[in-house]
């Protein structure tokens, strides 16, 4: 889970917490963020202008700057998928931080999924 105060939480089935760490409150609550399958957690920052990944004991382990994104999600072929609040478009990005797609919007997208 990740609250509006800027913290990663990780809970059990049974709800007990077993984990948190602070991933900066730089706009998680907006749109939304992504957990890896190595367990690591992928945030937007808008306010920091970037995306920004945690290893599972809270270690920046890759960060990329894109202007205010809402929401990230780690796409199953190692690429970052972005939407960008203040390009109005949606991105994907390769490892490096290249663009490798784009989709521009008619508005100012807060969310972005692909399936």
């Amino acid at each position: 889970m990740f609250s509006n105060n800027g913290t990663a939480h990780f809970f059990d089935a049974a709800g007990k917490e077993l984990k948190s760490f602070n991933i900066g409150n730089g706009g998680v609550q907006w749109g939304g963020g992504d957990v890896t399958e190595r367990g690591h957690v992928i945030v937007p920052q808008w306010q920091n202008n970037k995306v920004v990944e945690y290893d599972k004991d809270g270690k920046v382990v890759w960060e990329a700057n894109y202007q205010w994104p809402n929401t990230c999600q780690r796409l199953a072929n190692g690429n970052t998928l972005v939407a960008s609040h203040g390009d109005q478009a949606v991105y994907e990005f390769d490892a490096n931080g290249n663009e490798r797609w784009k989709h521009p919007c008619a508005g100012r997208p807060f969310a972005a999924h692909r399936r």
